[in-house]
């Protein structure tokens, strides 16, 4: 996936919206994280690998960040998401490649209403910062390795 040459500065992006499009392939360009007025980004069902651009963090209008099933995207979650606090919407899930922990950051994210993160390689025990997203409605964890009580 290229988004080629932007001049953010000239550009105010709301959405990027590539869901669904089984000819794209590719990484997650960084350059999404120009993009500083966007407020729904949808990159699901595509051939995506890498990781997950540190860069999506910047996004401070960000509600909602799509990702679910790209099952070549790989590495773990980034802290710089929690940055993105105007998320309502994080879907992770069915995303194989990725793993690890998810990052205690993510309880910076107080609009959370949903966060999907099941069928994934996540494992470990859930931040205990999730705890305090008051708004947190529903969290989808099934299907991954997570551990604890």
């Amino acid at each position: 996936l290229a988004l080629g040459a932007c001049d953010a500065a000239r550009v105010s992006v709301r959405g990027v919206d590539f869901g669904e499009n089984a000819g794209v392939a590719g990484t997650v360009p960084t350059e999404v994280g120009l993009f500083t007025a966007a407020t729904s980004v949808d990159l699901c069902c595509l051939n995506l690998r890498g990781p997950v651009p540190t860069e999506l963090g910047a996004l401070s209008a960000l509600g909602e960040l799509v990702l679910y099933s790209n099952a070549r995207l790989s590495g773990t979650v980034p802290s710089e998401l929690g940055l993105a606090t105007a998320l309502t919407y994080l879907d992770l899930d069915s995303n194989a490649g990725m793993g690890g922990a998810l990052p205690s950051e993510l309880g910076r994210l107080t609009h959370l209403g949903e966060l999907w993160v099941n069928d994934a390689g996540f494992a470990g025990a859930l931040p205990t910062e999730l705890g305090g997203l008051r708004g947190l409605r529903q969290l989808y964890a099934s299907d991954s390795a997570f551990s604890g009580a």
